[in-house]
């Protein structure tokens, strides 16, 4: 099938797609960030965009737009502006944290022949309370404790011990990734859930293809 390049203004993102693709649908392939509230029906009309080169010139809805040749359009920077402004402003609210996982360090004795038992019971005594130890950190424990000259910090849910770090990292940070998948908009960020602070954030418009 025949493929076309339409490059998308004011940010001169370039994407090849083949003939019959909506410019929704490119623009979304090229990470181009517009409002789209509808999914794609045709009736909100926030998706417009307006052809420069290659098409007769004008304002489109891009989900209505099907592409037939190479083009140049312009998404509005109001549309962009407020597409990024609200996927990336944070807000802070005053909530108690309670993430349901905490760090536990802890100084596994070394193998010897006095004291020959699995690393996982050495480990478990160590800790000194009943816990399950996650199929992964299984694996991994002989090789993190014998990097970390048995000084390893345990990631526990519950009495669950899901993951582990070397070193003693009890007093860094623990991060949780929170996603919001709107309408038009998916954003996730990356929380410091020790004290509740939004460490980071990214975006990306929402396709809604099923």
């Amino acid at each position: 099938m025949k493929k076309h390049t339409v490059t998308f203004l004011p940010d001169k993102v370039k994407v090849t797609v083949e003939a019959g693709t909506t410019l929704m649908a490119a623009a979304a392939e090229a990470g181009v960030e517009f409002e789209g509230p509808c999914g794609g029906r045709g009736v909100c009309g926030k998706c417009r965009m307006r052809i420069l080169e290659g098409g007769a010139p004008g304002w489109v809805l891009a989900c209505q737009t099907a592409i037939h040749g190479d083009l140049v359009v312009e998404i509005p920077q109001q549309e962009i502006y407020l597409s990024r402004k609200t996927a990336l402003t944070l807000g802070e609210l005053a909530v108690e944290i309670d993430p349901g996982l905490n760090k536990r360090k802890v100084r596994v004795q070394p193998p010897s022949i006095e004291h020959q038992v699995s690393d996982a019971t050495r480990l478990l005594t160590a800790l000194g309370e009943p816990a399950v130890l996650k199929l992964g950190v299984l694996r991994a424990l002989p090789s993190v404790l014998r990097e970390a000259q048995h000084q390893v910090t345990l990631i526990m849910k519950g009495t669950e011990v899901i993951a582990l770090e070397p070193g003693d990292t009890e007093e860094e940070p623990l991060y949780g990734l929170a996603v919001d998948i709107g309408t038009t908009t998916v954003v996730g960020t990356l929380v410091d859930l020790k004290t509740g602070k939004n460490v980071a954030a990214a975006s990306a418009g929402n396709t809604q293809n099923i």
